[in-house]
């Protein structure tokens, strides 16, 4: 009887996705767009995960490559009225879709899907990291570059979340690229063109800008990281770049908080000469560098 029962809801569930591929593939009336977002609803109140994610799998499918609709616009109806257990359910598919989709094709929609997505605390995420590292948005690293310019304040503690994930690495270039863009505030501005994402204390850096409150009111702590990173790679920039405005911008940063090896740079920076006659750091590099020195006395 178990197995009669198993064989009737795998059918139904296979009849219910082939009238989902024959009703999305056109634009939707009020009617129709009801049935499939109650059905979605139904699915997830039943909790039965085989036939979710193969549902949900065909319906994204089938909606990525509409003219009509996007899984974002269905999901923020579907999430609408669900219990706790339900959305947690949902959780996952929600995130997926929006980490392919990104803010391009609806950025209202977007807005409220980020929203969304950040009413989980950070032990639910967390606890739903599995069944979402097994979607293809991660599963094939299928995340939309467009997140990350800047992060969105509302995904803060997804990025955070993601920075735990089998995609660290990948994560963390998508947010140092997007940071160099657009940055959060003041500090990342200056430090983010030195990320290297081979270096641990550089991902953690990250990782502690998104934790902060006010990235353009860095804590102490977050400043000393920064300016640190800054004293380790600053010397090895290739004198092609340091005319670059970023250059400058990171050597005041030197002006607000002091770390191990920062004086010497900064004295090399507005004392070094090839030849003994013509400096080697630009003029404004020069400036910022005796403006730090300055506020330290120096």
């Amino acid at each position: 009887m178990q197995m009669l029962g198993q064989e009737r809801r795998l059918h139904a569930t296979m009849r219910m996705q082939e009238a989902l591929r024959n009703c999305l593939g056109a634009p939707l009336e009020k009617k129709e767009w009801r049935i499939v977002t109650h059905g979605l609803q139904d699915l997830l109140k039943s909790l039965d995960q085989q036939n979710l994610e193969a549902t949900m799998l065909v319906v994204f499918e089938i909606l990525r490559r509409s003219e009509h609709t996007a899984p974002l616009t269905i999901l923020r109806e579907v999430c609408q009225g669900l219990m706790k257990a339900e959305f947690m359910a949902c959780w996952p598919f929600l995130v997926n879709e929006t980490l392919i989709a990104g803010p391009q094709k609806d950025p209202k929609v977007f807005e409220e899907i980020c929203s969304i997505i950040g009413m989980l605390t950070w032990q639910e995420m967390h606890s739903s990291l599995p069944r979402l590292e097994k979607l293809d948005a991660l599963s094939e690293k299928r995340i939309s570059a467009s997140l990350f310019a800047p992060p969105p304040i509302a995904l803060k503690k997804l990025f955070l979340l993601l920075l735990t994930s089998s995609l660290t690495s990948h994560v963390f270039k998508l947010l140092a690229h997007g940071l160099r863009r657009q940055s959060l505030g003041w500090l990342d501005k200056a430090v983010a063109p030195l990320l290297d994402n081979t270096l641990p204390s550089h991902k953690q850096f990250i990782f502690d800008l998104l934790k902060e409150e006010d990235p353009n009111k860095p804590s102490k702590g977050l400043k000393k990281k920064g300016a640190t990173i800054i004293v380790e790679k600053l010397p090895d920039l290739p004198e092609e770049m340091r005319s670059a405005a970023w250059v400058a911008d990171a050597i005041s940063v030197l002006a607000k908080t002091q770390v191990p090896g920062m004086r010497e740079l900064l004295d090399d920076i507005v004392s070094s000469k090839h030849y003994l006659l013509i400096p080697e750091w630009p003029g404004p590099c020069r400036k910022a560098a005796r403006d730090a020195l300055r506020a330290w006395g120096g």
